[in-house]
């Protein structure tokens, strides 16, 4: 009997033990113990298999936590939220986007061309809504000069949207400025061609 009292003793004070040393873990101790964001990043986009809509979440939650996010990190968050993307309605996938957007204005990151393109690519990879005068009002705002790749998203965002005449519009732009008219161009056109008929 006595031998049995001192091994519940023992393992009380080992429970207690326990919930004292849990309860010394604040949240910052939790968050000095996460993993660097920039390396989950980096294990999560390095993956050939799905990703989850969690896992991005996980990620800008990790860059939320220690304040700081660069532009390569928010065009590898945005780059995710293509068909590797699993399990994800269209409603998930926009409110995705526009948290890593937000976020990211949030945290102070000073866009460049190329964050914008990768918004851009992600608004066209899962076919929602965007107002293109938005986007260049944003950029010319933030002191960002659209490049070709720039154009040629948008050029494919008007052809989805059945707008051939702004992307040609666009196209004589391109033109004019001496831009390489990529194939890309050229399959967006048909694209918007053959929904026409």
């Amino acid at each position: 009997m006595l031998q049995i009292l001192r091994k519940v003793t023992a393992v009380n004070r080992i429970h207690t033990s326990i919930t004292v040393s849990r309860q010394f873990y604040s949240s910052s101790d939790f968050r000095r113990n996460s993993p660097s964001p920039h390396d989950y990043l980096r294990k999560i986009t390095d993956t050939d298999k799905n990703i989850s809509k969690q896992r991005i979440k996980t990620a800008l939650e990790l860059f939320k936590q220690k304040g700081f996010i660069n532009t390569d990190a928010v065009t590898s968050l945005l780059g995710l939220c293509n068909s590797k993307l699993s399990n994800a309605t269209v409603a998930d996938r926009h409110a995705l986007i526009d948290n890593i957007w937000s976020t990211s204005n949030d945290l102070g990151v000073r866009m460049n061309t190329s964050t914008y393109n990768a918004y851009l690519q992600a608004i066209l990879n899962n076919a929602l809504p965007c107002d293109h005068n938005v986007v260049l009002q944003s950029m010319s705002a933030a002191d960002v000069e659209p490049d070709g790749n720039t154009y040629i998203l948008l050029v494919d965002l008007f052809c989805k949207k059945g707008d051939v005449d702004k992307a040609l519009k666009l196209i004589e732009y391109m033109k004019g400025k001496d831009m390489e008219l990529s194939k890309d161009i050229f399959h967006s056109l048909l694209y918007a061609y053959s929904k026409e008929k």
